[in-house]
């Protein structure tokens, strides 16, 4: 191991996260790439530029955290995990929330951001899905967050199912998975958990919840009834869905939008221009 890989792996885990993402010119480019794409695909959605760039930046930072840490426990790895497994969780994980993407029908399924994975030596073919988890930048839970946790399990074993049985992967990019190759085992309903990975420090728990429900007098579109918030706070109370903090903080990622956003903004612009001129 050479000496600058040995001094940043003794360094406190929310240092080797920050320092992994690429620099802020390359990162405000991939943030204004999310926001291009999610124009499309959500025409008439209703969340700002700014709501839509810390969550993926969030989610973009607990995927490098996974590396390190055991989502699961909060704890650090032993090993963290290699290049490999990150490749195949990353792929995934991509074809269960974009499977168009790879050349196949899209779905319309509700999916998380990371796929908790497990391998074990004696058997390096088989991959177990022993859970997900869903970064969560903003404060509030709404009726399209129990939508998805009520049907994660759901879709990610669809995926599974679909890749596992299919033939032709190789000529979609999927080229680990497939018949003959490496099978993804998802565990049962009843043994499969869900993660909430917050930012750290910001005050969820499980006996303050309630308050992070967004109720439906409170926004009749997103909000939800005392119905689906009963439900919601079941699933935690009986440990469907755990919580965890991540290692980086809400101030941790103000400090990173405040540097991305005049960027991202910039790009904005520079492409309106040359929209204008192109039209002319």
């Amino acid at each position: 191991m050479s000496d600058a890989l040995e001094i940043e792996n003794h360094l406190p885990i929310k240092e080797q996260v920050l320092n992994s993402l690429p620099n802020i010119e390359q990162l405000a480019e991939e943030m204004y790439a999310v926001l291009q794409t999610n124009y499309i695909e959500y025409p008439n959605g209703d969340h700002s530029d700014y709501g839509i760039i810390m969550g993926e930046l969030f989610e973009k930072l607990i995927s490098i955290e996974n590396r390190l840490v055991d989502i699961r426990t909060g704890t650090k790895r032993v090993q963290p995990l290699t290049e490999s497994e990150q490749l195949v969780n990353s792929k995934f994980m991509n074809f269960v929330k974009n499977r168009n993407r790879f050349g196949f029908e899209k779905t319309h399924d509700r999916n998380a951001d990371l796929a908790i994975f497990e391998t074990y030596q004696d058997n390096p073919n088989n991959i177990y899905v022993l859970g997900d988890a869903e970064a969560k930048a903003a404060t509030f839970l709404d009726r399209r967050n129990l939508s998805q946790f009520k049907n994660f399990w759901k879709s990610t074993n669809k995926a599974a199912y679909f890749l596992n049985n299919n033939l032709d992967t190789t000529n979609h990019g999927l080229s680990e998975f497939g018949k003959s190759r490496i099978k993804i085992q998802v565990k049962s309903e009843q043994n499969y958990k869900h993660y909430l990975i917050v930012p750290k420090e910001s005050g969820w728990n499980i006996n303050n919840i309630d308050k992070h429900f967004k109720k439906n007098s409170e926004d009749t579109r997103s909000g939800l009834t005392q119905s689906e918030i009963i439900e919601f706070k079941g699933m935690f109370e009986k440990g469907e869905i755990q919580i965890r903090e991540s290692n980086v903080s809400r101030s941790d990622l103000k400090n990173l939008m405040e540097k991305i956003m005049p960027r991202v903004e910039k790009l904005i612009e520079k492409n309106l221009h040359e929209a204008e001129h192109t039209s002319r």
